[in-house]
């Protein structure tokens, strides 16, 4: 198991991630414990959005 705390997002209580047909709800602003595919699925997941907005501010920049 691997404790994560996902920072408070307005509006978003929980994440939700789905992995080989299970369903997990990770609260935000707390410590929670999650199996290691939830955790490496939250981190992947978390480097893919800041790698789309790291694009995306290019992208409006260069216009």
């Amino acid at each position: 198991m691997m404790t994560i705390r996902l920072p408070k997002k307005r509006g978003e209580d929980a994440k939700f991630v789905g992995i080989d047909g299970v369903s997990y709800l990770v609260k935000r602003g707390i410590d929670v414990e999650v199996p290691k595919a939830v955790y490496d699925e939250i981190m992947r997941a978390e480097a893919a959005e800041t790698r789309a907005e790291e694009k995306a501010e290019t992208l409006a920049a260069s216009e």
